[in-house]
């Protein structure tokens, strides 16, 4: 009877040990999170960002200029544009989305998402200027950068500090972002764990939506914080 018992009890041993190996294998070959996945899952839930319609969230694809005011406007709680006549330049939207209309006119109204074309037409009063909102474009790091930081002085928690970088005075990225990358650097937004890569190089380089997920749900905390204030 005891040897039954020791017999049955080895071979137990045996059945959990080969359990566990398997377990071990299976962990080793599993696909590891991509750095991305929680960021992606947080903006989807809050409603902030969505699919491309055609491969899933696509998460290496192009942020369009139509679609970073509206993640940024619907940040906000979709608030009404103001006026299109009381916006002090005149510009084109071009041929924006439905969905994205009402953003683009609150992200020029507020001055967040900035227009970026400029035409001389002798015609157009003041100064024969015209403005291009160019909404289909993609948005590159250095513009999606300063439209953050833009939304964060227009919600009022855009803090003084600022990050200094030696080689901000080369010229890495254009004058009218350096406060941008200043401010978003010292809140600890940009660093982006993608093989070593962050937004700090390559300004002119498209953003893309995994990393635009990362830094909106990093925003979301400061945001958050002072939105809880008394």
């Amino acid at each position: 009877m005891k040897k039954k018992w020791v017999i049955l009890s080895i071979a137990v041993l045996a059945l959990l040990l080969a359990s566990l190996a398997v377990l071990m294998i299976v962990r080793a070959n599993a696909p590891k999170k991509v750095w991305y996945a929680d960021s992606v899952d947080y903006v989807i839930e809050r409603g902030l960002m969505e699919g491309d319609g055609v491969r899933g969230f696509n998460p290496a694809g192009r942020l369009t200029r139509e679609r970073l005011a509206v993640v940024l406007w619907r940040l906000c709680g979709q608030p009404a544009p103001p006026d299109p006549e009381e916006i002090f330049f005149d510009f084109d939207p071009g041929k924006p989305s439905s969905w994205a209309k009402d953003a683009i006119y609150w992200a020029l109204g507020y001055y967040i998402v900035m227009p970026i074309m400029v035409e001389f037409n002798p015609n157009l009063p003041p100064g024969g200027i015209m403005w291009y909102f160019d909404g289909q474009s993609t948005a590159t790091r250095e513009q999606f950068v300063e439209a953050l930081f833009r939304f964060a002085r227009y919600s009022g928690v855009a803090s003084s500090k600022r990050t200094e970088f030696d080689f901000l005075e080369e010229n890495v990225w254009d004058s009218w972002a350096v406060e941008a990358i200043q401010w978003c650097a010292e809140e600890g937004l940009l660093e982006i764990y993608s093989e070593g890569d962050t937004l700090l190089p390559s300004p002119q380089k498209r953003v893309t939506r995994a990393e635009v997920a990362v830094i909106i749900a990093r925003f979301c905390e400061i945001y958050d914080a002072a939105a809880a204030q008394p």
